[in-house]
């Protein structure tokens, strides 16, 4: 697989790095590897690196993700971060419109990132 996840024992969070184009429903099969690694918990952090990689993902698809979310986390009581990781002004653009619906997820904290270990920062504060 082109994309991969990994967790960070050190850190403590579930890292996704894409390489090349990453469909909704790729981005999505990851997020479902989260949930079936033995490190998973509620309020797990995210890295969603996109530094080789970028979303090929309209608003219909970001509309799917967030339904998806919101039937995953209405029961969760545990706030969790996702940080996306990209170095392209086109990419933070399409990240900006995520922010816009991710809004509606509760309990989720999104941020963008250009430096990875300030992303890690953020996750781990």
């Amino acid at each position: 697989m082109k994309h991969k996840l990994s967790y960070n024992s050190e850190h403590d969070f579930f890292e996704l790095v894409f390489n090349g184009p990453a469909t909704v429903d790729q981005v999505l099969q990851l997020y479902f590897a989260c949930f079936e690694h033995p490190k998973f918990r509620l309020g797990s952090c995210y890295l969603c690196d996109y530094r080789k990689g970028s979303p090929n993902m309209g608003l219909a698809d970001m509309e799917t993700m967030v339904e998806y979310a919101k039937k995953v986390t209405q029961f969760a009581t545990h706030k969790y971060r996702v940080a996306a990781l990209s170095q392209s002004p086109t990419e933070h653009a399409i990240f900006n419109i995520w922010r816009q619906f991710s809004v509606q997820i509760p309990n989720e904290e999104f941020e963008v990132f250009t430096d990875y270990d300030q992303a890690v920062a953020w996750l781990t504060e």
